[in-house]
């Protein structure tokens, strides 16, 4: 691990890490990825940034925790590592978690409820699927057969509310997007904040986040200066208290993290 005043990134040598889109054409619709990890060394506690998407969590090594819906977190939230030892997931595209949770996301804020409270349908089902799950593509196939067991018949997103966070995702200010729609803020706000499980400028600050911890993770190239500036940071410290409050740590600190790092800080 790399050690950096107090907390340290995740070391991904011995990790087994694989993202990929859905088969399904249906599923893509709804789903932006599935995900496996292996990773027999993992243990103690972590902090996981929040990414302003929702996903269904799966761990399913021996004495794993339950099967959980991971909300839409507003600060970083705290893990038992030991459950990436061999876990999958669900991510779902920005509005689209209505095709398979029975609630508005805003319910779900900062939690992660066990699946079997009647979130999903397809929780019973998933102990038994994955019981002798023998590698990712085994895995990966049975989490969109529950997928599309589970996908609510006819369900569509709002097309206003999906078009609002597609221009947050890109920086666009809150004022500019709502103009730009010709929605009034204060409905727009509310709804928002009902399906994606935070207000549109909360979104807006995670998911920019999100880009520039892409960028100081994988290159030395950008001066933070600049890279504050082209995200559309106020200015460099600007962007550092960002930092802090979605990771726990500064720009400088996660610099030179792994490309296959998910964003995960231990804090032991």
């Amino acid at each position: 691990m790399r050690e950096r005043r107090g907390f340290s990134l995740c070391d991904t040598r011995v990790m087994k890490l694989l993202v990929r889109e859905p088969t399904s054409a249906r599923l893509r619709a709804f789903v932006e990825r599935l995900w496996y990890c292996e990773n027999p060394t993992a243990a103690g506690n972590e902090l996981v940034a929040p990414t302003g998407l929702p996903q269904i969590v799966v761990p399913f090594a021996e004495h794993s925790s339950a099967p959980v819906l991971a909300g839409v977190f507003t600060a970083p939230q705290p893990i038992d590592a030991s459950d990436q030892r061999q876990a999958c997931g669900v991510v779902f595209r920005p509005g689209c978690s209505g095709a398979f949770i029975r609630a508005p996301l805003a319910e779900f804020t900062d939690q992660q409820p066990d699946l079997a409270e009647g979130i999903w349908e397809g929780s019973a089902r998933i102990a038994e699927q994955l019981a002798d799950a023998r590698g990712p593509e085994v895995v990966f196939e049975a989490l969109e057969r529950l997928l599309l067991e589970a996908l609510v018949d006819d369900w569509s997103p709002d097309a206003t509310l999906i078009a609002g966070a597609r221009l947050l995702n890109v920086g666009e200010p809150v004022a500019n997007v709502v103009s730009e729609l010709d929605v009034d803020r204060r409905r727009f706000g509310k709804d928002f904040t009902q399906v994606f499980g935070v207000g549109p400028k909360h979104f807006a600050r995670i998911r920019r986040f999100q880009r520039a911890l892409r960028v100081v993770r994988t290159s030395g190239q950008v001066p933070l200066g600049q890279l504050a500036a082209e995200l559309g940071y106020s200015d460099q410290a600007h962007m550092t208290r960002d930092f802090r409050e979605f990771s726990g740590a500064t720009p400088s600190e996660v610099h030179g993290a792994t490309a296959e790092s998910p964003g995960h800080f231990s804090t032991d």
